[in-house]
């Protein structure tokens, strides 16, 4: 048990499978099956990026815009919300889809390989 803001809770919480539960499920993007007790989570790439419109070093993720009815257009979110050209990937932005060209390409694969 752990304590969250004065209330308590398993540590735990989907430890103990179902009742009469015995399928096996993967994790997002891979072939291996997940150990009992693990929750399966999409990969977020995230990567530090030296950026000179803010003078710092941030935090950039590869994310989907979400859009009513379906997935929408992939982009580069970065950590500095204060920064006038955040989420635009347009110049002088230096964030393109470029930075992620990898996983990008591994996205495409896999959607591609999938069956619809």
């Amino acid at each position: 048990m752990e304590e969250t803001g004065g209330h308590w809770r398993p540590r735990h919480p989907l430890e103990a499978p179902l009742a009469g539960s015995r399928s096996v499920r993967f994790c997002p993007g891979s072939n291996e099956p997940l150990q009992e007790g693990e929750v399966p989570v999409a990969r977020v790439p995230t990567k530090s990026f030296p950026c000179g419109i803010v003078s710092e070093t941030v935090t950039i993720t590869l994310r989907r815009r979400k859009l009513m009815g379906g997935d929408g257009k992939l982009f580069v979110q970065c950590s500095e919300v204060d920064c006038q050209y955040v989420d635009a990937n347009e110049p002088p932005c230096p964030l393109t889809l470029d930075l992620f060209a990898a996983e990008v390409e591994e996205r495409n694969a896999r959607q591609e390989g999938s069956p619809r």
